[in-house]
């Protein structure tokens, strides 16, 4: 099966901003902060953001997660990202 990544990476954006998710473009992350081993916002070189969840979506390469252990979670398992009505 091959996934389109330019139709999924639109579609995913689309479902997380209508769940009122901030989608921010070209931000490069700083340093993460952290409380108790946990991620809990990012610095940026104009501002701390905090945050429930923080996606980092800066490809395989880049990622900061490596920098603490973190486990990942499916929030949404049932929810199909192809489907052609969102």
């Amino acid at each position: 099966m091959h996934i389109n990544r330019d139709i999924f990476n639109a579609r995913l954006v689309t479902l997380v901003q209508y769940l009122g998710m901030k989608v921010m473009y070209n931000v490069r992350v700083k340093d993460l902060i952290l409380e108790d081993n946990k991620v809990v916002g990012i610095k940026t070189s104009f501002l701390d953001l905090g945050a429930k969840y923080i996606i980092d979506a800066s490809g395989k390469k880049n990622h900061r997660g490596k920098d603490v252990e973190i486990q990942a979670k499916i929030l949404f398992p049932a929810f199909n990202l192809l489907d052609r009505s969102i």
